[in-house]
């Protein structure tokens, strides 16, 4: 059966049929889990658009490092949603931003971009306080 002759049997809307499909509505009585999309705070959005433009790691590390799925990670890294947070706006070249300091304290081992021409990743040092 369609959505579409389920909506006519019962004359209810299809976004009601998706919500109950989904376990929106009446998961007492389908059983389903409803999970809904994750809100990310905006030093979260910060932190993925950051990691996103100025770091190597792909965008499915990116993606399974916060728990999202990876069209999220593209769509912050391109100014298509949270444009208001990172000041990204889309189609336009991505905007040059420090390393959030929620990120720097989780991931010590970045150097801000400032920093990358003086860095000598030779430097023991260095390695020896990452570890």
């Amino acid at each position: 059966m369609t959505i579409k002759e389920v909506k006519k049997i019962y004359g209810i809307s299809i976004t009601a049929i998706r919500s109950i499909w989904i376990g929106k509505h009446w998961n007492s009585v389908t059983k389903k889990v409803y999970v809904s999309r994750k809100k990310l705070s905006s030093e979260i959005v910060k932190e993925i658009y950051y990691l996103s433009h100025f770091t190597n790691l792909p965008q499915k590390t990116i993606a399974e490092l916060y728990g999202i799925k990876i069209h999220v990670v593209w769509d912050i890294k391109s100014g298509s949603c949270y444009g208001k947070i990172t000041g990204h706006i889309k189609g336009q070249s991505p905007i040059n931003c420090n390393i959030p300091a929620s990120l720097q304290q989780k991931m010590p081992f970045l150097v801000p971009q400032t920093q990358m021409a003086d860095f000598d990743i030779t430097d023991l040092d260095y390695w020896l306080d990452v570890v």
